[in-house]
């Protein structure tokens, strides 16, 4: 499944979900929050949603043929399996030219 935040009318972000594994996914995001939220990070505020982002839009233009694509290749992405052996966290710091990725490494 395709979709976007904050909607697929006005997508800024755009994701592929994630289907079988999503339990399982839902309860690694929650103990990484809770180990985060030692380090004196706080909670974040809206519910997890298990997917991958695929990109960001920077702007308005042709939006409405980029909604009218999302909504038909919904349903139309086919299953791919794998399997997860590590996980990098990045944070992302939104720019006006590009998001600003940097990996937390363990001291």
């Amino acid at each position: 499944m395709t979709g976007a935040f904050l909607k697929i009318e006005a997508p800024r972000v755009i994701w592929a979900g994630i289907g079988e594994g999503d339990n399982e996914t839902k309860t690694i995001a929650r103990k990484l929050e809770e180990e985060i939220a030692r380090l004196g990070i706080p909670k974040e505020g809206r519910p997890f949603s298990s997917h991958i982002t695929l990109g960001r839009t920077r702007s308005g233009l042709n939006l409405d043929k980029l909604s009218k694509r999302l909504t038909a290749w919904a349903g139309k992405i086919t299953r791919k399996e794998f399997n997860v052996t590590k996980i990098t966290l990045f944070k992302s710091t939104l720019t006006p030219k590009n998001p600003n990725l940097r990996s937390f490494k363990k001291s």
